[in-house]
């Protein structure tokens, strides 16, 4: 046995006290930062549920959810042991999270320089987004935290199962697989996925065919996740070098010999990988099978045929030139110290370099910055991140492939492939939501592949340039400079954090706490804060006067409510996003309505932006409450509804604390000149008046004097606030394509157009600023003259909202025959639908839309009850020629809408459906709206005559 060199002693005792320091400043950085914010919506939809199932309810069939049992009874015990308080959720994530970073440092110092193992630990934290007025993500409970952990422990667990040949190693791997499953199932099958993957590479003949009959299958396994999109760039980023990297490392472990003692098996640590896995699976799993049946697990707790996959998925942020260019770069960068010899190569190496250096500081300082410099520097992060990671993953397994086919075998080529696919293998929990929320959190290992080669090229250009004197002092510059650009990523959390630490030294601070007796939560005491303080004064006129045994329901997704007030929801989801859950789930929900009527319905006007949509959709809902409750009270944007029976007579207001911030003399620059400072300030306030201000003052004189990159945020600012005024005024400027805010301008006009289109929907309709005042005759032929000549689909959209919303019948009509002209274009339903929503008689127009109602969800099928409502005798003619579409969809909608029509005409036609239809969504659809509107008993020759 050899002795441990006194230099590896004092280097291994230097580590140890890193990784405290390292856990240390975790678990502060995260501790300070647990008290800030709550994300009203997300903890709602994560919260409640886990209140739900301590007070004894059971995932699947009391409640829905995307997240697996084992997720639940976790916090459930913490609830029972500690308390119901949003305190025990983030202590626990506290905790979480600081395992994380130190997994993860620990992971980066196998590899890496202190240096560079902390830069992969701090992108962590660092890259995390945050909403800074308001939350922070990682204070949200998601179950993906924990996989994280559990992942990061399995590659620790798999890198030491390889190097001591132990089977209850495997077997571990397998349990933590099991445990992430347990979670999160995709997390859980994708860890399982790389821990057969490493268990398959044996050294003899017949084990490594059979450790490549595993292998294949797996892959096989992954390629069937991701089916939908085997072409293009998700199959590049997520599928194409996970695939290389598995031939190397299979490839890799044939070119090996047994070591004296090594088993020369694979089939044994793929036996114990899946036993593992097994008994943390299904002890849980088996249960749930027997009483759910084979088909709804498939669907409910696996996902499988469910469409849930497409239905949230977001393309990922790919640019093709951007990835050969940084690649083509690299390449160069790589083998330029390899071939360059002499002073005149090393000169002029550095030249270039600086070259390089310099261009892109200039760039920096002189490329637009909408949002300010810090924002600018986090977006440049995120765009490269997209690029980043998946080119480290080609890198390292391309590499590993040459490495092979030249016979340079080596241990720490086999521990470099081995952590890229760990690294691949999480990186697939960005699909199919690929927005740079799910990529940062799926990318840890990634950080430490990118760590690795990022300290080689550097070792090599300091080999190459530098004297052996200053190579040691110049080697820690570059994790320096990575530390900065990770300093100002994370500089948000950093204010916050600043803000917390204030406010508890009782120095000037703009936070307070949130009172609720449930959460010991700091929020903005400004105007930033507001829909936080109403949230919390709803939660407190609830609980004075609910009930024992009384139901609350919230739409879309505010069941937060649920927990700060003890009272139970009556159905089993109260997480309502545009089709999901679709309307098979809403009919069911409206039916456990019936049987269990909520004392109090909670709604939001206007909801946050990713629910904008959810009242247009959920139109069966939408009816049902407003056939049976009325509005009682209001608190800032929340709506507090009771039975028509139990109502007042006559609904109040509460005004917050403090009330709205009024825009002020920071503003009076903004109307004069550009001002980012007051832009973003009327972005925290949602302040519509003002962004009317400044919307008029830039068409009136700013359009070609004010700066570019603060014109664009004035853009942006007023499409995701701006009212019908502000989109005039912005129409009216009619810039050209060659402007550099053409695109900015026309994305605010249809965002303009859209919002204000959805708000027109919600429960209780809209507020008097969505109305728009009537057109005069000679807008709205200047709106049908630009109609009839523009292409744009953003500002045709734009102008048929606006038309369809005010102006006269007889421009409606011409400028409907313009939209017919188009019939191809993009948004061609739209501008039709939003044309012919007013025109009473318009039921042939509206036979050729309803084939769109499954396109348009949210839009087309709401938009035709508005016009049903003005056409009473078409409407069943249009509903009964869309139950006799060709498409399955179209059927499926029309049923459902025969609901809120209460339309006896289709009676018929459902009931044929309910036997005949070969889709069983249309004959459920079908059954259920026979149901609903009592087509047995009122489906009579007399009843279908009236």
């Amino acid at each position: 046995m050899g002795s441990v060199q006194p230099g590896a002693q004092v280097q291994g005792s230097l580590r140890g006290r890193l990784l405290w320091l390292v856990a240390a400043g975790a678990f502060a950085y995260f501790a300070m930062l647990q008290f800030y914010g709550v994300n009203l919506g997300e903890e709602s939809a994560t919260v409640f549920l886990l209140y739900r199932t301590a007070r004894g309810e059971l995932p699947y069939v009391d409640f829905i959810s995307g997240y697996t049992p084992g997720y639940f009874f976790f916090h459930a015990l913490l609830f029972r042991w500690f308390g119901e308080h949003l305190s025990v959720v983030r202590l626990a994530l506290v905790a979480v999270h600081t395992v994380n970073v130190v997994l993860l440092f620990r992971i980066g110092l196998q590899f890496l320089s202190p240096a560079w193992s902390l830069v992969a630990a701090f992108a962590y934290p660092a890259l995390l987004p945050v909403v800074e007025t308001s939350e922070l993500s990682f204070n949200v409970p998601y179950p993906a935290w924990y996989c994280i952990g559990f992942f990061l422990l399995g590659w620790l667990v798999v890198e030491r199962a390889r190097t001591m040949d132990r089977r209850p190693l495997w077997f571990l791997a397998g349990v933590l697989a099991g445990a992430s499953f347990a979670f999160k199932p995709n997390s859980g099958l994708f860890q399982v996925a790389f821990a057969m993957i490493a268990a398959s590479a044996g050294l003899t003949s017949v084990s490594r065919a059979w450790g490549a009959i595993v292998a294949v299958s797996v892959v096989a396994g992954v390629i069937a996740v991701f089916r939908h999109h085997l072409f293009g760039a998700t199959a590049f980023v997520f599928l194409a070098p996970f695939v290389v990297t598995v031939v190397a490392w299979l490839w890799y472990s044939a070119s090996g010999k047994a070591k004296a003692g090594q088993r020369a098996t694979a089939l044994r640590p793929i036996a114990c990988v899946a036993a593992g896995f097994a008994l943390a699976t299904l002890p849980w799993l088996l249960p749930y099978w027997f009483r759910l049946g084979t088909g709804r697990v498939w669907r409910e707790v696996l996902f499988v045929g469910s469409g849930y996959e497409q239905h949230f998925y977001i393309p990922y942020d790919w640019t093709w030139s951007l990835f050969f260019l940084a690649g083509g770069g690299l390449l160069v960068l790589w083998w330029w110290p390899v071939v360059a010899r002499g002073r005149v190569a090393r000169w002029f190496a550095a030249a270039a370099l600086a070259a390089v250096a310099v261009g892109v500081v200039a760039y920096a300082v002189v490329a637009p910055k909408p949002e300010g410099v810090v924002e600018s520097v986090i977006s440049a992060v995120r765009k490269t991140a997209f690029v980043g990671v998946p080119l480290v993953h080609w890198v390292v397994g391309l590499a590993a492939l040459a490495a092979v086919a030249l016979r340079r075998r080596n241990p720490e080529m086999e521990r470099l492939v081995l952590l890229s696919l760990g690294a691949q293998a999480l990186f697939w929990n960005a699909y199919p939501r690929s927005d740079f929320f799910h990529l940062a959190y799926a990318a840890p290992l990634s950080f430490v592949l990118g760590a690795y080669l990022a300290q080689e090229w550097v070792s090599r250009w300091v080999s190459f340039l530098a004297t052996s004197e200053t190579r040691c002092r110049r080697a820690w510059i570059a994790p320096a400079v990575a530390v900065g650009v990770l300093v100002v990523c994370a500089t948000p959390q950093l204010r916050v954090g600043r803000e917390v630490v204030s406010f508890f030294l009782g120095w000037r601070s703009a936070l307070e706490w949130w009172n609720t007796p449930r959460a010991l939560v700091l929020i903005r005491s400004d105007a930033a804060g507001d829909r936080q303080r109403a949230f919390a004064a709803v939660a407190r006129w609830l609980a004075a006067r609910q009930e024992r045994g009384g139901y609350l329901f919230t739409f879309p997704d505010l069941d937060l409510l649920g927990f700060l007030t003890a009272m139970p929801h009556p159905t089993r989801i109260g997480y309502f996003k545009s089709g999901w859950p679709g309307h098979a789930v809403e009919a069911e929900v409206v039916d456990e309505l019936d049987r269990r009527p909520p004392r109090f319905v909670v709604t939001e006007y206007p909801p946050s932006l990713f629910f904008y949509d959810a009242a247009g959709f959920f139109f069966l809902l939408k009816h049902w409450v407003e056939q049976r409750y009325v509005v009682e009270h209001q608190v800032g944007r929340f709506r507090l509804w009771v039975p028509r029976n139990a109502s007042s007579g006559s609904a109040s207001r509460s005004e917050l604390a403090g009330g709205e911030a009024k825009a002020g003399g920071e503003l009076t620059s903004a109307w004069q000149e550009c001002d980012r400072g007051a832009l973003q300030a009327i972005r925290r306030r949602s302040d519509q008046h003002s962004v009317t201000q400044w919307v008029e003052a830039w068409a009136q004189f700013g359009v070609r004097a004010w700066d570019v990159g603060c014109a664009r945020l004035g853009l942006r600012v007023a499409g995701e606030l701006g009212d019908a005024h502000a989109g005039w005024s912005l129409a009216s400027v009619r810039l050209g394509t060659d402007s550099p805010l053409y695109a900015a301008w026309a994305n605010a006009l249809w965002n303009i157009a859209l919002r204000n289109l959805l708000l027109r929907w919600q429960f209780g309709g809209p507020d008097a600023r969505v109305r728009m005042t009537p057109l005069p005759p000679e807008q709205a032929e200047q709106i049908v003259q630009w109609l009839a000549h523009e292409t744009d689909p953003r500002l045709r959209f734009y102008f048929a909202w606006v038309l369809g919303s005010a102006g006269p019948t007889e421009f409606l009509r011409q400028a409907l025959r313009e939209a017919n002209r188009f019939p191809d274009a993009p948004t061609a339903a739209l501008e039709r639908g939003l044309l012919a929503a007013r025109l009473e008689d318009e039921a042939g127009e509206w036979i050729r839309l309803a084939e769109h109602f499954a396109e348009f969800p949210s839009i087309l099928p709401p938009l035709f009850l508005e016009w049903a409502a003005r056409s009473p005798v078409a409407k069943a003619e249009v509903v009964e020629r869309a139950l006799h579409s060709s498409r399955a969809g179209v059927r499926e909608v029309a049923a459902y809408l025969a609901v809120p029509l209460d339309e006896c005409r289709p009676c018929a036609t459902l009931q044929q459906l309910e036997k005949d239809d070969p889709v069983w969504e249309v004959r459920r659809a079908a059954a259920w709206a026979g149901k609903r509107l009592e087509c047995r008993v009122r489906c009579t020759s007399a009843g279908v005559s009236r």
